[in-house]
C-alpha cells in the first residue's frame, strides 16, 4: 500500500516563503471571485438598474467585484493554514547597558518619579517597570538598591 505524499515547492514572494501550489490555487479562487463578482455585478445592475450612470455603475461592480476578491482572500486563509513554526527566544536584557545607551540618571529618574501621579505609579506597577527605579523604598541605582540585575521575559518582579 503507497501513501500519496505530496512534497511541496517552496517560493519565496515578497520575503515569505509558501508553497507554489497552494499560491496558485489561491490566485486562482482569487480571480475567479473577483471576476465573477465584478462582471455579475456589472450585468444585474446594468440590467436592473439602468438609471444609473456608466461612472456609478462601474463604480458599484468594482467595489462589489473587489468585495469578492476580499471572500476569496478570507475562503484562501480559512483553506491554506500557515506552514511556518514563529519561536521566539528569550533575551537577557543588562538593565545598567539598558540605562546607558539610553543616557539615564537613574537618580533624577527616581526623583521625577516620587512626583508621579498615582495613575502612572499603577500603570509602571502593572507593567513591571516600577522596581527598576524605585525598589524597597531606596533609589535605584544607589549600592543599597537591587534593582540592577538581569531582566528576562520569564522574571517576575514581585
Amino acid at each position: 500500500m503507497s501513501t500519496n505524499t505530496r512534497t511541496p515547492y517552496y517560493i519565496s514572494i515578497w520575503g515569505d516563503t509558501v508553497d507554489f501550489r497552494e499560491c496558485l490555487i489561491a490566485l486562482l479562487i482569487g480571480i475567479v471571485f473577483g471576476v465573477v463578482c465584478g462582471d455579475g455585478a456589472f450585468s444585474y445592475l446594468k440590467a436592473y438598474h439602468a438609471y444609473m450612470s456608466k461612472g456609478a455603475l462601474m463604480g458599484t461592480a468594482l467595489m462589489i467585484g473587489a468585495g469578492g476578491s476580499i471572500l476569496a482572500g478570507y475562503i484562501c486563509a480559512k483553506l491554506f493554514k500557515p506552514k511556518r513554526i514563529i519561536e521566539e527566544e528569550s533575551q537577557h536584557i543588562e538593565i545598567e547597558e539598558l540605562v546607558s545607551d539610553l543616557g539615564l540618571d537613574m537618580h533624577e529618574e527616581a526623583e521625577i518619579l516620587k512626583q508621579a501621579s498615582p495613575e502612572i505609579i499603577a500603570e509602571l506597577k502593572m507593567l513591571n517597570l516600577y522596581d527598576l527605579f524605585i525598589y524597597e523604598g531606596h533609589v535605584a541605582g544607589s549600592p543599597s538598591s537591587n534593582a540592577f540585575h538581569r531582566l528576562s521575559p520569564e522574571t517576575n518582579y514581585r
